[in-house]
Order: C-alpha cells, then sequence, then structure tokens
C-alpha cells in the first residue's frame, strides 16, 4: 500500500459503511467506522515523524544532498536545527517520484548513409 492510494481507500471503506448499514449490519457498520477512524489516526502520526534528510532521501531516491537543497530552497521545511535538519515525513509527498517518471534515453537515429558506411566486425 502507499500513501497516495489512502483516500481511495477510505472512500472504498466509507461507501462499504454505507451498504452495511443500508442492509442493517450495524455492528458491522460501526466497527469498519472504527477501524478507518484508527487507520487515519496511524497514518496522521506516521506523517508527523521526523527523519534526517538521508532518511528522506532514501524515502524519496534521491541523494542528501537533494534534501538540503530543497530545505534551503524553502521547498521543504526545517523541523530541527540549522546544523541538524529534520524533515517530516508527510512534506515529502509532492515530492515523491512517479516510478518510470524519467524520460526514457534517446539515441540519434542513424542515416541509411551512416548504416552503410559503418564498419562491419568480423562475424557480424
Amino acid at each position: 500500500m502507499r500513501i497516495s492510494d489512502f483516500p481511495e481507500m477510505r472512500a472504498r471503506w466509507e461507501s462499504e459503511a454505507k451498504q452495511f448499514e443500508a442492509l442493517r449490519l450495524d455492528s458491522q457498520a460501526a466497527l469498519l467506522r472504527r477501524l478507518i477512524r484508527e487507520v487515519c489516526e496511524a497514518a496522521r502520526s506516521e506523517s508527523d515523524r521526523l527523519l534526517t534528510p538521508a532518511e528522506a532521501a532514501e524515502v524519496l531516491g534521491v541523494r542528501p544532498d537533494s534534501v538540503r537543497r530543497l530545505q534551503r530552497q524553502g521547498k521543504l521545511a526545517n523541523y530541527g536545527k540549522p546544523r541538524s535538519p529534520l524533515v517530516r515525513l508527510g512534506d515529502l509527498a509532492p515530492h515523491l517520484r512517479v516510478a518510470n517518471s524519467r524520460p526514457a534515453l534517446q539515441l540519434p537515429r542513424s542515416s541509411r548513409q551512416q548504416v552503410a558506411r559503418s564498419p562491419l566486425r568480423k562475424g557480424d
């Protein structure tokens, strides 16, 4: 489960609780709503956890210098001291990259003439 999936999951659980209520399964609906509340509280407390730049860099998939640069630029708040910076886990979400978001390496296309002139190795 990714943090970004949580709003969809919560909406689905809320919908299921309403269905339980419509079927007069009140105890199941109440249990599901309590679980939703507890998961929300746990997610909130986890997002408040403080990380070092190295830990934040690991989460983001970048180097610690990049995290410190984001802090200097004011894009990430520093919850620690100037020489001991800390980052709030919940603040990292906007900086997460989607997997494979980097553009693929584009190789220059070869013309027919370039291919015809290229030397062939023995055995090709």
